[in-house]
This record gives C-alpha cells, structure tokens and sequence, in this order.
C-alpha cells in the first residue's frame, strides 16, 4: 500500500555515532504533573554523543515528556539540573535559553503546541527563526520565501505551495513542518518526542530517513517514543524510565523489545 516493505522502513546501514559527549545531564529532578510532593523523575543523569539516535523509552506516565520539557526550559518550578554542551555548563531557564544554545523540540502535540493551525506552511517553517530574517525592523519576506523554499524541498513536504495553511495538509506533512522549523536554525541537538505520533507507514518512514540524515550531518537526537518497534529499530542506544528512574541503559544487540519492557518493570 505504501510501495514499500514494512520491513525496509527503517534505515540500515547506519554510521556509527561518535564517542564525543555533546550533551550531559546531571542530577534531574522533575515534579510530578499531577502529585504534589513527589516528582515524576528523581536524580538521573546521562549523555548524549555526537550524531547519536538516543531513545527514551518507559510506560505510560514514566517522565520521558517530563525529562525532556525540563531540560529544554519548559518546566523550570522544583526543577533540579546541571546540563553541559560540548563539556560547558549552560543555565537553561526558558525555552528561548535552549534554541540560543542550538536545542530544537518538536513536542508529542503536533496540534496543541507544534504549529499555528491558521498560518501558512511558510509562516510556520520560519515561527523559530524570525529573529535572523530582519530587514530594517520588518521581516524579509523574500528570504523567508526562500529559506522555507530550501526545507519545504528537503523534506519532500506534499502541499500545492507554501502558502498552504498547514492545517490542509496530512498528519505526516504537517509533522515535516514542526521538524522543518528546527532545521532552519541548524540544531546541535534535538529532541523529538513521540516522532511519528499519528501519521501513516509511509509518513514515519520518511521520517526515519530525515532523522538519519540528520546524524550523519552530526545532528544529535533524543527520542521519546511509546512504540516500541519504533524505539528499538531507530534508536543507537535506550534509556529506559521507571519508578523515577533509569532502569535499564540498552545498546546493540541488546536493544530488543523484550529487554525494554524487562526495564520498565524494575520496580525500586
């Protein structure tokens, strides 16, 4: 139905990932959303490397949402954090903190807090980037025309133009453009929860590809994701959340859905 087997959907012949630590966490401690006194993920810490697919995986309610949202500024209240880029401690204290220093989110809610359902997709591939698109205080709209031009061709979005309103589009192109948007400010590190969240076979494995094109440009990604084959067919390492903490660090051959769910059973 998608011209491809399922079994080809995910990329192979994979670079492996540099041993150089971009990104470390130290000591996260996250609140519980819902729960007073108590938080959702407690003292953990881990790295990421230089062009690595970092999978978190975990039940429902485990904090991978959590640990990203706190880690990128979106949560600060209670927070607990060191973070370090290219072995530097930064302070994060609000999204706009985490995109200065070259972090990217396309969040789980594509709908609620990925796009601006009423704009077009140029308007929404360039929401991020604004800043560098000045011409005497207005926006220059002939290169913002062309910037979104380059990703909206990249990542091959299916729409009649740019000037579509993004709520037209399929589920999987309106998930090109919440990744698009990242793209244009060239990200050190992004992370993607829940990558292909309601969009076709088809869709998520054009979403495989662009995510390991961009690791082998150097990109590093952290991925939350509740499907499993997704988690253990994409990612080059597994962090598994349970109990408020990582039970369960998985690479190679290791990586299997079995062993994923062995971790997120661990109980304290």
């Amino acid at each position: 139905m998608v011209g491809r087997k399922i079994e080809n959907m995910y990329p192979t012949d994979v670079k492996k990932p540099s041993d150089e630590v971009v990104l470390k966490v130290e000591g996260l401690s996250v609140p519980h959303p819902t729960i007073k006194g108590r938080n959702i993920v407690e003292d953990i810490s881990f790295e990421l490397h230089r062009g690595e697919i970092l999978g978190l995986g975990g039940l429902v309610g485990a904090g991978r949402s959590e640990t990203l949202g706190a880690i990128f500024g979106q949560y600060t209240k209670n927070v607990k954090k060191k973070v370090y880029i290219e072995g530097k401690e930064v302070s994060i204290h609000k999204p706009s903190d985490a995109i200065d220093l070259g972090i990217g989110f396309v969040t789980e809610e594509r709908k609620k807090s990925g796009y601006v359902w009423l704009l077009s997709v140029m308007k929404n591939l360039t929401l991020v980037c604004l800043k560098h698109l000045p011409k005497r205080f207005i926006i220059d709209v002939k290169n913002e025309r062309s910037k979104a031009q380059v990703v909206f061709d990249r990542l091959k979005i299916k729409a009649p133009s740019l000037d579509t309103r993004v709520n037209n589009l399929s589920g999987g192109n309106q998930q090109k453009v919440v990744l698009g948007k990242w793209l244009l400010l060239n990200p050190k590190i992004l992370f993607i929860d829940e990558p292909t969240k309601g969009i076709d076979v088809g869709a998520k494995a054009e979403i495989y590809l662009i995510m390991r094109e961009l690791t082998e440009a150097g990109v590093s990604i952290i991925m939350a994701s509740s499907d499993l084959p997704e988690l253990v067919s994409i990612s080059d390492r597994v962090l598994v959340i349970s109990n408020q903490k990582i039970t369960g660090e998985l690479t190679g051959d290791d990586i299997t859905q079995e062993n994923v769910m062995k971790a997120a059973f661990i109980k304290k």
